[in-house]
């Protein structure tokens, strides 16, 4: 499978136009501020993606995995895969949890 970019303009696909489009607020109260890392999410929906078009999970996150074993997490990073069940609020979570060990795969620090 290519990168995120060559696999979405392999696709058709639907242009809208920015203009089209409008803003809605939402405030809960609740700040999230330092909780998501762009990298992360965009890491993780990446491995999510691959998994949904039909990568076995483990192949999906198969750098996260390293890394982890990298770091003697495994046991952890595996705990991480086996919440990953569909696109919900806990998966997505989970997902971006375990994308943080591509960091000692990527860097091969320990």
């Amino acid at each position: 499978m290519g990168s995120v970019t060559q696999v979405v303009n392999s696709h058709n696909k639907t242009i809208i136009s920015v203009r089209c489009l409008h803003s809605i607020s939402y405030d809960d109260g609740i700040s999230i501020d330092g909780v998501a890392v762009p990298t992360i999410c965009g890491m993780a929906t990446d491995y999510l993606f691959r998994w949904k078009q039909g990568q076995p999970l483990s192949t999906a996150f198969r750098i996260s995995l390293s890394g982890a074993s990298m770091c003697n997490q495994s046991e952890k990073a595996n705990r991480y895969l086996e919440q990953i069940k569909d696109l919900d609020n806990a998966s997505i979570a989970a997902a971006c949890n375990l994308v943080c060990y591509d960091v000692a795969y990527r860097t091969g620090k320990k």
